[in-house]
Formats: structure tokens, C-alpha cells, sequence
């Protein structure tokens, strides 16, 4: 008798275990707002947004032949698996050609079949105009990414129109990556410009949906954002998108994830993307002097690269064919191995220890950095430590 007692109250202390759990778990999905330095849920609780972009869905969705040699198949598997790798968020990067070329429709289909799918695996969406430069200007060297302020408005008017109160397109983010004429050469003239046409912009979507949350980019390819604190855009439920790749130099990266840090306190901050590859840090300015010193006989390789392809080394076959030299030598793989864990530490405390929101780049085993190393899902170095990074806190 006793022993079927203690079963009976086993089990109610179990059923109550699980309501307790079940109602500290938020319900998805929740309709977020921006309140200081936080994305605040329903019931006032901070959230932080951590996933990972795909390519562009409109891209894949038309069946782009390129896209498909170079991408998971654009189905549902790939946003199960990115619910599988402990996402919680899954950014949709839309380039200005597909929205030139496919139109209104086909647009807003690609990305209703991925909202839909993002849904069903409980993923919030972040839509992003996946554009670079300034707009109207031909400076980018990617003509994919080059838009006009027609074609901008255009397209937020349309998407802001379609998704106004859907809770799992939880924000916007307006322009992937501005670039200055300058290019890296910004002022604080150049972010007071970008603030007001990214206000305008503002107005536009909340005509629309007047609660979206939007998302400005910083300048120099989304980087930096240290005109943020003095010169915060003049908006509510506004936030700041950055991408710190590795850039320049180690010290800026330093620098630069200092900066984002101190933002934050303040701001709410989105680093829509993140990642890496060795490549990256072989076209730092002070890691390359580094390897010189380590590796003399390498210099002759190095300065073929540098002929060839002048500043654009990344992507490049020479690049490649440096990047294997240096991998069979000890003494330089041992220091690349050591700035690529030295970068992985610095990048998780920053957004760990600030709370702060982040996707990686990219689901893809071509759009590099990858986090993909083929179609089934192999994972590149990069991809490896994303993904246990965001299992840690599942």
C-alpha cells in the first residue's frame, strides 16, 4: 500500500515538474520589441537571437544553377538541421539581383516558403536586403549586391506590407553592408548620412508594420558601428547590425570587438554575420608579416599572390595554393592554428559576456566563409565550432 502511495504522488510531482517547466517556457512565437539594449519577448523578458544565414532563398527557390552547385537543396531539411545544429534563429539574406530579376511574386513565394518552414521548426527569421555599397552608386565589386534607392524602397515596402504582424519574422535589417566611395575611410559626416536615409527608410516600413523591429547596418561592410553611441538613429525599436570578420589587421579585430562590446551596454546590437576561415587571417596585414618572420622562403609566394590578384586575395586559386604551402609547414600552421582559436575565444566571450545576439555565415559549402563543406551537411572548421557553440545553451 505504501509503495503504491509513493508511485501516485511520484507521478503528480512529475506532472507538476512538467507544468512548472511548461509555463517557463516562453510560447513561440513571441512579438519582440526593443527597449535600450535589449529585444524584449511578450512578457518583458530579454531574448537573444542566435542562429545562422542561408543563401539567398529567392536564389534557390528559382533554381539558379549556380546556387545549385553550390548549396544544400532548398527544402525543409535545411532549416531542420538548422534547428538540429541548437539555432534559435535563421537569417534569410535576399540579394538586390533576385529581387531585380525575379520580381514581387516570386520574391515574396521563396520567402513565404521560408517563413513556413522556419515556423514549423519554432525559428525566429530575420529578412535581410542583402545589398552592398551606398545606393545609386557603382562602388562594390560584386554587381549581385549594388541596388538603387528605388529598388530599396521597393523592396521594404513590399515585404513590410506582406509580413506586418507575423511574429516569426521577428526584424528587418535594411541594408546588408554599406560602403562608402571611401571604402574603409568613413567619418562621422558619412554615418550622420547613412542615420537619416536609414530614418527614411524607417518611416517607410512602419506605414506598413509600425511595430517591425529594423536593424541599421554599420559602415565599411557592416563593421563598424563606433559612430553608434554618439550618433544613435532617431527612431524606436531600432537596433544595429555588424559583421566582425576578421579585417585589416589582429589589433582591429581587437579594436573592433571592443567597440561592439561597449555598444552594447547601451545599444541593441545584432551581428548578423559572423565567421571565419584561415584564408581570412592570412590576409591580415601584421599576420602576414608574423609568417614572414616564421617562414622567409615563403615571401616569393606571397608576392606572386599579391601581383596577381593585388587586394583581393580571398578567393583567389593563388591564395589557395599559399594557404597549402603554409598548412605543410609546422611552424606557420601552428601560428594560424593559434590566431584561428585566439579569434574563436575573443568572438564568444564578447557575445556571451554582452548578451549579444548573433548568425553565423553561411549555410552554404561555397558562399564563404562556409559553415558547410558539402551538400550532406559536413561541417567546415568554422561550421564545427558554430554549431557547438549554439548547442551549448539549447
Amino acid at each position: 500500500m505504501k509503495r503504491f502511495v509513493f508511485v501516485i504522488l511520484f507521478f503528480f510531482a512529475i506532472l507538476a515538474l512538467d507544468k512548472n517547466l511548461s509555463a517557463q517556457t516562453p510560447a513561440f512565437p513571441q512579438k519582440f520589441h526593443i527597449e535600450t539594449n535589449s529585444a524584449l519577448d511578450e512578457s518583458n523578458k530579454p531574448f537573444v537571437f542566435k542562429g545562422v544565414s542561408t543563401r539567398d532563398p529567392v536564389g534557390m527557390n528559382a533554381g539558379n544553377a549556380r546556387f545549385q552547385n553550390e548549396c544544400v537543396p532548398f527544402d525543409e531539411t535545411l532549416f531542420s538541421t538548422i534547428r538540429a545544429w541548437g539555432a534559435n534563429t535563421v537569417r534569410l539574406p535576399v540579394l538586390p539581383f533576385f529581387w531585380r530579376i525575379q520580381g514581387q511574386a516570386n520574391t515574396l513565394k521563396a520567402l513565404d516558403q521560408a517563413v513556413a518552414w522556419a515556423e514549423k521548426h519554432q525559428l525566429y527569421v530575420v529578412i535581410s536586403y542583402q545589398a552592398t555599397g551606398w545606393p545609386s552608386t557603382d562602388n562594390p565589386s560584386d554587381k549581385s549586391g549594388r541596388t538603387t534607392t528605388e529598388e530599396l524602397n521597393s523592396f521594404w515596402n513590399e515585404v513590410s506590407k506582406h509580413f506586418k504582424g507575423n511574429k516569426v519574422v521577428a526584424m528587418y535589417e535594411l541594408f546588408s553592408e554599406p560602403v562608402t566611395r571611401e571604402f574603409t575611410k568613413i567619418s562621422e559626416k558619412d554615418w550622420i548620412e547613412w542615420g537619416n536615409n536609414m530614418e527614411v527608410l524607417i518611416d517607410l516600413i512602419r506605414r506598413n508594420d509600425p511595430d517591425a523591429i529594423c536593424l541599421v547596418s554599420g559602415l565599411s561592410w557592416a563593421h563598424d558601428i563606433s559612430f553608434v553611441a554618439g550618433y544613435p538613429v532617431n527612431r524606436k525599436n531600432v537596433g544595429y547590425s555588424v559583421h566582425p570578420y576578421p579585417f585589416d589587421s589582429r589589433l582591429y579585430i581587437m579594436k573592433n570587438l571592443k567597440t561592439i562590446s561597449s555598444a552594447a551596454k547601451k545599444q541593441f546590437i545584432f551581428a548578423t554575420e559572423i565567421g571565419y576561415d584561415i584564408e581570412l587571417f592570412v590576409n591580415l596585414s601584421d599576420v602576414q608579416r608574423k609568417i614572414l618572420e616564421l617562414y622567409p622562403e615563403v615571401k616569393s609566394q606571397m608576392d606572386e599572390v599579391k601581383r596577381q590578384s593585388g587586394n583581393k586575395l580571398y578567393f583567389s586559386d593563388l591564395n589557395q595554393k599559399l594557404l597549402e604551402t603554409l598548412m605543410s609547414n609546422p611552424k606557420t600552421a601552428s601560428y594560424l592554428n593559434e590566431i584561428t582559436e585566439g579569434y574563436q575565444k575573443e568572438l564568444k566571450k564578447t557575445f556571451d559576456d554582452g548578451n549579444i545576439s548573433w548568425c553565423a555565415w553561411c549555410m552554404s559549402c561555397a558562399w564563404r566563409p562556409c559553415l558547410l563543406k558539402d551538400k550532406q551537411f559536413g561541417t567546415t572548421d568554422a561550421g564545427d565550432f558554430f554549431r557547438k557553440w549554439l548547442l551549448e545553451k539549447k
